[in-house]
């Protein structure tokens, strides 16, 4: 396992930021999905699975997340 690996799985802001997304997501997907699996409606006879619109958009969110924060400690450096 590589040094730097190892020195961010010790850190705790990184586990919490790399664990969090995963929560979520699990979160919305199960525990909330009964309740959300009928909120999209297309007007069509298909039925759309919301975890499609649900997954990139939490990615995205942990990505910019986890950016800025880096960005932001350059910066103040």
């Amino acid at each position: 396992m590589p040094a730097n690996l190892k020195k961010r799985c010790r850190l705790v802001a990184d586990t919490l930021m790399a664990i969090i997304p995963i929560m979520i997501l699990l979160l919305f997907t199960y525990v909330f999905g009964g309740s959300l699996a009928g909120s999209i409606q297309t007007g069509g006879a298909a039925k759309v699975n919301y975890v499609n619109y649900q997954l990139p958009g939490i990615l995205l969110m942990a990505i910019e997340i986890y950016g800025a924060r880096y960005s932001t400690l350059a910066v103040i450096a």
